[in-house]
Protein backbone atom coordinates (compact mmCIF):
# COMPACT_ATOMS: atom_id res chain seq x y z
CA UNK A 1 0.00 0.00 0.00
CA UNK A 2 2.94 2.45 0.26
CA UNK A 3 4.37 1.94 -2.82
CA UNK A 4 1.00 2.69 -4.36
CA UNK A 5 0.48 6.44 -2.40
CA UNK A 6 4.03 6.60 -3.11
CA UNK A 7 3.45 6.23 -6.79
CA UNK A 8 0.58 8.31 -6.72
CA UNK A 9 2.38 11.50 -5.20
CA UNK A 10 5.38 11.11 -7.81
CA UNK A 11 2.79 11.03 -10.60
CA UNK A 12 1.71 14.52 -9.24
CA UNK A 13 5.23 15.58 -8.60
CA UNK A 14 5.89 14.29 -12.38
CA UNK A 15 3.46 15.87 -14.06
CA UNK A 16 3.99 19.45 -12.54
CA UNK A 17 7.99 19.10 -13.42
CA UNK A 18 6.57 17.82 -17.12
CA UNK A 19 4.89 21.19 -17.49
CA UNK A 20 7.61 23.23 -16.46
CA UNK A 21 9.96 21.40 -19.02
CA UNK A 22 7.05 21.65 -21.58
CA UNK A 23 6.82 25.77 -21.11
CA UNK A 24 10.81 26.07 -21.05
CA UNK A 25 10.26 24.33 -24.15
CA UNK A 26 7.86 26.56 -25.53
CA UNK A 27 9.58 29.72 -24.32
CA UNK A 28 13.46 28.07 -26.14
CA UNK A 29 10.97 27.62 -29.64
CA UNK A 30 9.98 31.03 -29.74
CA UNK A 31 13.61 32.64 -28.87
CA UNK A 32 15.27 29.86 -31.47
CA UNK A 33 12.41 30.71 -34.13
CA UNK A 34 13.86 34.46 -34.11
CA UNK A 35 17.78 33.53 -34.09
CA UNK A 36 17.52 30.94 -36.76
CA UNK A 37 16.62 33.75 -39.12
CA UNK A 38 19.58 35.17 -38.85
CA UNK A 39 22.03 31.96 -38.00
CA UNK A 40 24.54 34.09 -36.31
CA UNK A 41 27.70 31.87 -34.24
CA UNK A 42 27.41 28.52 -35.84
CA UNK A 43 30.11 27.26 -32.62
CA UNK A 44 27.04 28.58 -30.23
CA UNK A 45 24.65 26.61 -31.66
CA UNK A 46 26.28 23.49 -31.55
CA UNK A 47 27.36 24.13 -28.14
CA UNK A 48 23.70 24.19 -27.33
CA UNK A 49 22.70 21.29 -29.53
CA UNK A 50 25.03 19.40 -27.83
CA UNK A 51 23.45 20.60 -24.43
CA UNK A 52 20.18 19.88 -25.82
CA UNK A 53 21.13 16.31 -26.55
CA UNK A 54 22.27 15.99 -22.84
CA UNK A 55 19.30 17.44 -21.27
CA UNK A 56 16.87 15.10 -23.52
CA UNK A 57 18.91 12.33 -23.05
CA UNK A 58 18.13 13.07 -19.10
CA UNK A 59 14.52 13.50 -18.88
CA UNK A 60 14.19 10.53 -21.02
CA UNK A 61 16.16 8.23 -18.40
CA UNK A 62 14.31 9.96 -15.51
CA UNK A 63 11.14 8.72 -17.15
CA UNK A 64 12.10 5.50 -18.06
CA UNK A 65 12.93 4.88 -14.25
CA UNK A 66 9.92 6.19 -13.18
CA UNK A 67 7.90 3.78 -15.97
CA UNK A 68 9.72 0.80 -15.37
CA UNK A 69 10.21 1.40 -11.29
CA UNK A 70 13.91 1.07 -11.75
CA UNK A 71 16.81 3.53 -10.26
CA UNK A 72 19.39 2.26 -12.64
CA UNK A 73 18.41 4.81 -14.67
CA UNK A 74 19.25 7.43 -12.60
CA UNK A 75 22.39 6.45 -10.86
CA UNK A 76 24.61 9.51 -12.51
CA UNK A 77 21.96 11.48 -12.49
CA UNK A 78 24.45 13.92 -10.06
CA UNK A 79 27.38 13.87 -12.25
CA UNK A 80 25.21 14.54 -15.73
CA UNK A 81 23.43 17.45 -13.82
CA UNK A 82 27.05 19.07 -13.18
CA UNK A 83 28.44 18.52 -16.83
CA UNK A 84 24.80 20.38 -17.78
CA UNK A 85 25.84 23.04 -15.47
CA UNK A 86 29.21 23.04 -16.95
CA UNK A 87 27.87 23.52 -20.12
CA UNK A 88 25.92 26.34 -19.51
CA UNK A 89 28.44 28.28 -17.68
CA UNK A 90 30.90 27.41 -20.83
CA UNK A 91 28.28 29.34 -23.02
CA UNK A 92 27.39 32.00 -21.12
CA UNK A 93 31.28 32.92 -20.71
CA UNK A 94 31.73 32.49 -25.11
CA UNK A 95 28.63 34.98 -24.95
CA UNK A 96 29.84 37.25 -22.85
CA UNK A 97 33.10 37.52 -25.06
CA UNK A 98 31.05 38.05 -28.45
CA UNK A 99 29.27 40.92 -26.65
CA UNK A 100 32.16 42.65 -25.22
CA UNK A 101 33.34 42.53 -28.91
CA UNK A 102 30.62 44.40 -30.38
CA UNK A 103 27.51 45.75 -28.79
CA UNK A 104 25.13 44.32 -31.89
CA UNK A 105 26.64 41.00 -30.27
CA UNK A 106 24.24 41.61 -27.15
CA UNK A 107 20.48 40.60 -28.41
CA UNK A 108 21.60 37.46 -29.85
CA UNK A 109 24.20 36.05 -27.62
CA UNK A 110 21.23 37.46 -24.88
CA UNK A 111 18.93 34.87 -26.61
CA UNK A 112 21.82 32.11 -26.33
CA UNK A 113 22.33 32.47 -22.61
CA UNK A 114 18.72 32.50 -22.47
CA UNK A 115 18.35 29.27 -24.54
CA UNK A 116 21.25 27.59 -22.32
CA UNK A 117 19.50 28.65 -19.04
CA UNK A 118 16.62 27.04 -19.92
CA UNK A 119 17.89 23.88 -20.96
CA UNK A 120 20.21 24.00 -17.48
CA UNK A 121 16.07 24.29 -15.92
CA UNK A 122 15.07 21.55 -17.65
CA UNK A 123 18.00 19.34 -16.78
CA UNK A 124 17.23 20.38 -12.75
CA UNK A 125 13.47 19.06 -13.56
CA UNK A 126 14.67 15.88 -14.84
CA UNK A 127 16.99 15.43 -11.64
CA UNK A 128 13.48 16.45 -9.70
CA UNK A 129 11.53 13.96 -11.51
CA UNK A 130 14.43 11.26 -10.73
CA UNK A 131 14.42 12.19 -6.93
CA UNK A 132 10.73 11.64 -6.57
CA UNK A 133 11.17 8.02 -8.67
CA UNK A 134 14.18 7.54 -6.25
CA UNK A 135 11.69 7.91 -3.12
CA UNK A 136 8.97 6.28 -5.15
CA UNK A 137 10.73 2.92 -5.57
CA UNK A 138 12.75 3.11 -2.21
CA UNK A 139 11.34 5.02 0.37
CA UNK A 140 14.38 7.06 0.38
CA UNK A 141 14.81 11.01 -0.03
CA UNK A 142 17.26 11.72 -2.08
CA UNK A 143 18.91 15.15 -3.46
CA UNK A 144 20.47 15.56 -6.60
CA UNK A 145 22.12 18.99 -7.63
Amino acid sequence: MAIDLRRLATILKVITYLTRIGRYGKDIASVVEELSQKRPYPALFLNLQHMMEHVKSMVIDALKAFENSDTKYIENFKERDNEIDEMRWSIFRECLTYMMEDAKNITPCSFFAIIARYLERCGDNACKIAEKVHYMVTGEHIEIS
